[in-house]
């Protein structure tokens, strides 16, 4: 919930370095469980967010190499951690979207449905 208030609020998140630095060691598991592994993609939005919040601050002239570099090694752990996916967190299958109400967007089919929420 913390996440939802900071993107309305355009803040930083207050507990990123302070919460998740103690809980490290639980977001380097192989194999993944469920919990540890949404746990990471809790903070993997976190750390996105906090580096979107930087790129905000951002002047003509600053020097980007930084939050470049950030924002690649972001990306890298976002599709490492992708792949690492437990087996209940992968689709089975997607619906195409439809014209009208019914499905206006595509909808994406999991073996649990607790992922797609």
């Amino acid at each position: 919930m913390i996440i939802l208030n900071s993107l309305l609020s355009s803040d930083p998140l207050p507990l990123l370095e302070a919460h998740w630095q103690s809980q490290l060691h639980c977001l380097q598991q192989s194999p993944w469980c469920f919990d540890a592994w949404a746990n990471k993609t809790v903070y993997l939005l976190a750390s996105a967010h906090d580096l979107l919040h930087v790129a905000r601050s951002i002047r003509d002239g600053d020097d980007l190499t930084e939050p470049k570099s950030k924002w690649l090694d972001l990306h890298d752990a976002l599709m490492n951690h992708k792949t690492q996916r437990p087996e209940v967190c992968s689709a089975i299958g997607v619906l195409p979207a439809e014209p009208g109400e019914l499905r206006p967007f595509e909808e994406t089919i999991y073996v649990t449905p607790s992922v797609g929420t």
